[in-house]
């Protein structure tokens, strides 16, 4: 299981972590950082020092917002919650 900021995911595939974060039953992942965890605690000292509010590396889409008429308008290339994707490239944000 990844808890990866309010959401927590089961996963799908092997990933292959280093020992010993491979044998945890969940492991917490920074959301700005993509930095992964063994015990919460551990994230909460990571966040409460971090200053960036945003993962690394360049926004590539941000979902446009619902038209202001109709504030839970779900159709077309609308999302709720709003979504952003990000590129991050591997050797400039380790």
């Amino acid at each position: 299981v990844i808890e990866l900021g309010r959401w927590e995911m089961d996963t799908w595939y092997h990933s292959p972590y280093p020992e010993p974060y491979a044998s945890q039953d969940k492991l917490y992942v920074c959301e700005f950082s993509l930095k992964y965890f063994r015990k919460k605690k551990t994230l909460i000292r990571h966040l409460a020092k971090l200053d960036i509010r945003h993962p690394p590396g360049d926004e590539i889409y941000r979902s446009p917002p619902p038209p202001p008429s109709q504030p839970s308008y779900a159709g077309g290339a609308v999302t709720n919650p709003p979504i952003s994707v990000f590129e991050v490239d591997g050797k400039k944000a380790k």
